[in-house]
């Protein structure tokens, strides 16, 4: 959750929201008491809920694919998706440079790390 906090407050998207579905293994109550816990750590995600869960008929596979948590959709501001990350491991910076194919500055050597994790995941 911090990282997609921190993701709300790049200079270039002042203002955007990252949507956090719940899909994981802790159930519906748990997940809802859990939020309203930490809602105030985390002001620029909004939470929802598919009813359909973890069945294969929930909205984040029909619509959009997602097998895996997390996905990250990058869009940029015409709408169009650029990117796509899937998962996310602590010291990556994958998502970062990610950003950069929506016109978000990101530096080089930024660039030239996620390169090298990217590589290291095979793709």
């Amino acid at each position: 959750m911090p990282r997609g906090q921190g993701l709300g407050h790049w200079p270039r998207f002042p203002g955007r929201r990252v949507r956090l579905p719940h899909g994981g293994d802790a159930s519906r109550d748990k997940f809802e008491d859990w939020v309203r816990r930490n809602r105030e750590k985390y002001p620029d995600i909004v939470w929802s809920h598919d009813p359909a869960e973890r069945k294969p008929e929930r909205a984040s596979n029909k619509l959009y694919g997602v097998r895996g948590i997390p996905t990250q959709f990058i869009i940029d501001r015409e709408g169009k998706v650029v990117d796509i990350v899937i998962g996310c491991m602590m010291g990556e910076v994958i998502l970062d440079a990610s950003l950069a194919k929506a016109g978000v500055k990101v530096a080089p050597e930024i660039l030239a790390q996620a390169e090298k994790q990217l590589k290291a995941r095979g793709n």
